[in-house]
């Protein structure tokens, strides 16, 4: 990442030729100091034969030729390290060159009286082949309205397919992916592994995945239609090519789940059967717990190889959890039955969520509307530990609010109604709020 300035202003002079003359010759001097690994030694060549040392020139000239050769022989990444971050440093430069044209451009410059324009400071641009991240601090008079139509200039600028921003402190941090998010996404076999299940695609083209050291519990939000299903079938599908063990909860008694029969995974939907399967694995984290605690580790990761041989990570999947967590209200003997058997479930699942990552216990809940009332009363205990939430389809701005995400996000635009299309916050490589698309 490059540095560029630190005030919230730039001034750019209007042209004069004894001042470009003064400048182009301060660049080409940072320009060689850019370069200054390859730089300093041929000018020290230089300037020992122009000094009328010609036996040291050449001296100087075969140990440097050498040392590259040598370099390249027996240390090439350290030799493309260097070149690459030689380039960078010049091409920080060139944007800083042309930073105040870009600006005027643009339409961002502020005409001075003293024959000169005032420009925001460029604070970094980093850019890779699928990604581009500028952070600027803008002017006093581009204020929060402008905000968009300055991100969306700079993406049409880099000819980028989507992009989305965000502010802090004075500085705007503008985020273009080169690659539009799909229209749909079709899973795939061979992204998922022990340590991560991939369940998607998030802006800027980088996986979006259950991280079980980072992420290891998804709160999933959306309505019927919204591509919730799906999500849940990549993640088990990723699951089980990754050797994970598997344990769906789902009261719909639907044929959703149908194609797990036929690989063995168990599918729960009778609320007493459900209760006593989330018992076992709480059993389960127990005792891979004590384990842990005798090892004096923190999680399961860092038992010795030959202790955790046998062990591998469980997924929990708690379909319609609101069924679960919103309790049935009544005073008939069945009534009082369910009610009970939903608050242990409910108890189990806040259990999970809460001791189950070091154990390598993993959970996704998915809901419709992630509000109090579905979520119960042990919504609050449950939102907090599932600290990585994915919204699908269409949330009103409580629902975006519930999440995590302040609805006046402009990532909150994402949600436009289309299947798969979503935000996820709280996710290990980026924790910020991004839009994504699920498998």
């Amino acid at each position: 990442m490059a540095t560029i300035g630190g005030r919230a202003g730039r001034y750019a002079p209007e042209f004069d030729w004894r001042i470009a003359l003064a400048e182009h010759t301060f660049r080409a001097i940072e320009r060689l100091w850019c370069w200054r690994e390859f730089s300093l030694p041929v000018l020290a060549v230089v300037a020992a034969y122009k000094t009328r040392h010609p036996e040291l020139a050449l001296t100087a000239g075969l140990s440097l030729v050498c040392a590259v050769v040598l370099l390249l022989l027996t240390r090439q990444r350290t030799f493309v390290a260097v070149l690459r971050r030689c380039r960078a440093r010049s091409q920080a430069l060139s944007r800083q060159i042309a930073w105040p044209r870009v600006c005027r451009d643009l339409g961002w410059a502020r005409r001075l009286d003293k024959n000169g324009w005032l420009v925001p400071d460029l604070v970094s641009w980093n850019e890779n082949e699928r990604q581009v991240t500028v952070r600027v601090r803008p002017l006093p008079e581009h204020g929060v309205r402008s905000w968009d139509q300055m991100a969306d200039a700079l993406r049409r600028m880099v000819a980028g397919a989507t992009v989305q921003w965000r502010e802090s402190h004075g500085t705007l941090t503008v985020s273009i992916s080169r690659a539009g998010l799909p229209a749909t996404l079709t899973w795939g076999p061979g992204l998922s592994d022990a340590g991560r299940i991939v369940i998607g695609q998030r802006h800027g083209g980088t996986p979006l995945a259950l991280d079980v050291l980072r992420t290891p519990h998804v709160l999933l939000a959306g309505a019927t239609g919204s591509g919730k299903g799906g999500t849940i079938r990549s993640a088990l599908a990723g699951a089980l090519e990754a050797g994970w063990q598997t344990l769906v909860i789902e009261p719909k008694e639907s044929g959703e789940y149908r194609w797990l029969d036929h690989l063995g995974v168990p599918v729960v939907s009778n609320i007493v059967e459900q209760v006593d399967a989330l018992e076992e694995i709480d059993e389960i984290r127990q005792r891979r717990q004590a384990v842990i605690k005798a090892f004096g580790a923190d999680t399961w990761h860092q038992l010795p190889a030959e202790v955790r041989a046998g062990w591998q990570p469980v997924l929990v999947v708690v379909d319609e959890a609101a069924d679960l967590l919103v309790q049935v209200k009544g005073r008939s003997e069945p009534q009082r039955e369910y009610a009970a058997l939903q608050q242990e479930a409910a108890r189990l699942i806040a259990q999970l969520a809460r001791k189950g990552r070091s154990a390598g216990i993993h959970l996704v809940v998915a809901i419709q509307r992630p509000d109090t009332a579905q979520l119960g009363d042990h919504g609050g205990a449950l939102r907090n530990n599932l600290a990585a939430r994915l919204a699908l389809g269409s949330l009103d701005a409580e629902g975006i609010r519930m999440l995590g995400i302040p609805s006046g996000d402009p990532v909150a635009m994402t949600l436009d109604g289309t299947p798969g299309r979503g935000i996820c916050v709280g996710f290990g490589d980026d924790p910020r709020p991004s839009a994504c698309h699920v498998a």
